[in-house]
């Protein structure tokens, strides 16, 4: 038990030491190095990394024998589910009934997933592409070589509101007076696609294929650009319409720190939750003049200096676990007042 609990902080990073030297895999690498090489430099680099591997020993472990019985045992559970934590490089370890309860809770919400059932959407979603991609070529506002290599020809598997951000992202296209010299894509036609990508987010779970109809999915290289893009038109719109404007506003993906009259926090809190129905957010007061704001302790000095240290968040043992990927609806407002 005592070694479980030891190899759980060790984070999903860790990287075990092997027990023998990775043989095939540094030739292999060798090799492929070797062909950008002329023959005389790779024979060089073949003698060099055959001498190598002739003296390497394996590194000495970086774990027990207990620790490495404890991961076997803990690999081959079947109780259990071992996930990335939310937020940090730490581990979780859930039951896997409660595990399976709370995604079945989680795709219950009909606003957000919908059942589409075994059959896999791809081939259809595939076809609704090669339309768009056909569509755009005929207008003559794509390259016949980006064409060929874009246009899908096998069925591989390719809290943001998907269509106001899509429109959102097209309004700035119109605006920007270099969009013509970068591309020969239309903003409509750029939307189109867009409004594709973030429009076919599936994903499978116990045999069933389903669709997330709202949000932008977790881990897709456009989430973060999107949702970055729907949050600066939010605070654009929540603060020019403010009663009373902070002094300072400023946000890091979903944290916002804010230096705002006292008498004014309350009334601008209840006014950018009123902005939209899918972003509500809370706030964490300064306490005794200190106010942490992701891995920063921001102080205020009786001189009414700000200074900084490092903050860590203390770990409990609850753990949580975020379900099907989806992006959050809530934000976090940190207030300092000046």
């Amino acid at each position: 038990m005592r070694a479980k609990a030891s190899v759980g902080p060790l984070g999903r990073d860790f990287a075990v030491t092997p027990d023998t030297i990775p043989v095939k895999e540094i030739v292999t690498a060798t090799e492929v190095a070797c062909q950008k090489l002329d023959q005389e430099e790779a024979s060089l680099l073949r003698n060099e990394v055959v001498g190598i591997l002739q003296n390497a020993k394996p590194p000495k472990p970086n774990l027990t024998k207990e620790e490495k019985r404890a991961i076997k045992s803990l690999k081959g559970n079947k109780d259990i589910v071992i996930l990335p934590a939310d937020k940090g490089k730490a581990v979780v370890v859930m039951d896997r009934t409660e595990y399976v309860a709370q995604c079945e809770k989680l795709l219950d919400d009909k606003n957000t997933y919908k059942v589409i059932g075994p059959t896999n959407p791809t081939k259809k979603l595939k076809g609704r592409l090669q339309r768009k991609l056909r569509e755009i070529k005929k207008a003559g506002h794509l390259d016949p070589k980006v064409y060929d290599k874009i246009y899908p020809t096998s069925d591989a598997t390719p809290s943001v509101p998907g269509k106001e951000v899509v429109q959102m992202a097209v309004k700035r296209a119109e605006e920007d007076p270099s969009w013509k010299s970068r591309t020969l894509l239309t903003p409509e036609e750029f939307g189109d696609l867009l409004l594709l990508v973030v429009s076919t987010t599936y994903f499978q779970y116990n045999n069933m294929i389903y669709e997330q109809t709202y949000g932008m999915a977790m881990g897709s290289p456009l989430s973060p650009v999107l949702a970055n893009l729907f949050m600066e038109e939010f605070e654009r719109k929540a603060l020019d319409t403010a009663p009373h404007r902070p002094k300072f506003w400023g946000r890091y993906v979903d944290d916002t720190g804010i230096v705002n009259q006292q008498a004014h926090e309350q009334e601008l809190f209840e006014h950018i939750n009123q902005q939209h129905d899918s972003i509500k957010f809370t706030m964490e007061r300064e306490q005794d003049g200190r106010l942490p704001m992701l891995d920063v302790m921001l102080i205020k000095n009786q001189d009414r200096t700000i200074t900084t240290d490092v903050y860590r968040k203390r770990h409990t043992q609850t753990t949580t676990y975020s379900g099907p990927p989806t992006t959050p609806s809530s934000r976090n407002s940190a207030l300092l007042k000046p």
